[in-house]
């Protein structure tokens, strides 16, 4: 449950901090099932609020949205890949949240 809370914490310090989208899913419309899959385990798995979350269905490559902090592009195939991950940006706020200065 903490560690539940203390993830909602974090995307929404990321979406106040940074003013961006905060976990962008980009999917081909022959896999709209997965992407809903995703979704799902994303919000009632990882406990990461809706809101903070965006989806994009799209017809061909996956297009990086730059202002995310975390892209999930799934192709045609269901193959799933994440152009973006701003680790750095993870990392400092899981240390704020944390008031650890470990390496995650």
């Amino acid at each position: 449950m903490k560690l539940s809370f203390k993830l909602v914490a974090i995307f929404f310090i990321l979406t106040k901090l940074y003013a961006r989208e905060v976990i962008v899913i980009s999917y081909h419309p022959l896999a709209h099932e997965l992407a809903k899959k995703v979704l799902n385990i994303t919000t009632r798995k990882l406990g990461i609020a809706p809101d903070l979350i965006t989806t994009y269905q799209v017809e061909n490559t996956c297009p990086v949205r730059k202002s995310a902090i975390i892209q999930i592009c799934i192709n045609y195939r269901g193959e799933i890949s994440y152009p973006i991950y701003r680790k750095t940006i993870l990392r400092k706020t899981l240390r704020k949240i944390l008031g650890s200065k470990n390496d995650f």
